[in-house]
């Protein structure tokens, strides 16, 4: 909502509407009878053709979105910043694995630039929105990347960091004050919310 471009995090949503795609082509495929070869023969095309859109946006990635000066994705192809959203290459959309060179990079990267100095992760590089404090969907979103890494003491840090921050009713907040560490501007947030839940559900089952 704040900065025109071509987006890392857009083009992995795409990446992962294809993989969807592909799914149900796989779904119909087991469901056809194999007699019906035109059929089978169009499906088979369809995914092709998905697949190889599939390959165009990761190499599309890989060539201009990769900053080697920051060792480090980016936002976007023109906007060289570092961004939590780029996390969303690893989990949800799986266009990389969370032990790949580049993206343990990347990790490091946003370790230096998002992490504040009580452990909670700002959005972007200069988020000086509302005196620049964490926000719990930024941390929480650190904490599903951990898991994916099988890395659980770390994944909890996170979870732990947002659950201390809750409000006395156990309410999260859209951000963290960095000086209180208590929820800051709007509070009953449904996506700091949401994210939480999805974070617990792969941390306990």
């Amino acid at each position: 909502e704040m900065h025109e471009g071509i987006h890392l995090y857009s083009l992995a949503s795409i990446f992962s509407a294809y993989e969807c795609m592909i799914k149900t082509y796989q779904i119909f495929e087991q469901e056809q009878d194999t007699s019906a070869k035109l059929k089978q023969q169009a499906i088979q095309k369809q995914k092709e053709i998905l697949q190889k859109q599939q390959l165009k946006i990761k190499e599309y990635i890989i060539q201009n979105m990769y900053d080697e000066t920051k060792k480090s994705y980016t936002r976007g192809v023109e906007d060289k910043t570092i961004d939590i959203s780029i996390l969303g290459a690893v989990t949800p959309f799986e266009i990389f694995t969370p032990k790949e060179k580049r993206i343990t990079n990347t990790i490091e990267k946003i370790d230096l630039t998002l992490r504040t100095y009580t452990g909670g992760y700002q959005r972007f590089e200069q988020d000086h929105y509302m005196n620049g404090n964490p926000w719990p969907i930024a941390t929480l979103w650190m904490g599903l990347y951990h898991l994916e890494q099988n890395n659980k003491e770390k994944a909890k840090e996170c979870l732990d960091f947002v659950i201390n921050s809750a409000s006395q009713h156990g309410f999260l907040a859209e951000q963290i004050d960095n000086n209180t560490m208590q929820p800051a501007w709007v509070i009953g947030l449904g996506w700091s919310h949401a994210m939480f839940i999805i974070l617990l559900n792969q941390m306990f089952n």
